[in-house]
């Protein structure tokens, strides 16, 4: 390489070292300056490639962090509905008292909320069952204290919820 064709600032890689730095100008000894990370090395010009950013497929990249988004949200089958049936939820909980039970699915239902929230869900689907009804109304009440909710509409015949939110 030709080091007198370099442009200050130019990105170039140290070819033994795999560090990508820029090109400060010329030492008086004849060798490259090149800044990396605060330090500037003296670099032979035989010792010393161009830098080609590497193609970054944008789409690509964004799709992976929706996904990665969307793993963090799964407590249920899917990552907009949580399923607050002890036996999914928590099988080894199944014979325990049952405010241990419920406390259990009421802090869950919680932190599904919070994450779907911080992942500006569109709405999300908790499903309490039917039962007695005590599930049912816990969440509701749960429910009230989010401004960030918009409605609560009761689906699967009176055994869940879907929540929309509004930001």
């Amino acid at each position: 390489m030709n080091i007198k064709e370099l442009w200050i600032g130019e990105s170039v890689e140290i070819v033994t070292s795999n560090r990508v730095g820029k090109f400060e100008g010329i030492s008086k000894d004849g060798r490259a300056r090149i800044s990396h990370n605060g330090k500037i090395y003296l670099v032979r010009a035989s010792n010393l490639k161009i830098y080609v950013e590497p193609k970054v497929d944008r789409v690509k990249e964004l799709m992976n962090e929706i996904n990665q988004k969307s793993d963090a949200c799964k407590l249920g089958s899917t990552n907009d509905e949580i399923d607050l049936h002890i036996n999914i939820l928590n099988p080894s909980l199944t014979n325990s008292l049952p405010e241990h039970i419920l406390n259990n699915q009421l802090s869950a239902c919680k932190a599904f909320v919070n994450q779907s929230i911080a992942g500006r869900a569109f709405f999300a689907t908790i499903i309490h069952g039917k039962g007695t009804g005590v599930l049912r109304s816990e969440v509701l009440a749960l429910l009230k204290n989010y401004n960030q909710i918009d409605r609560v509409e009761e689906i699967k015949d009176g055994g869940a919820q879907r929540v929309y939110f509004k930001y």
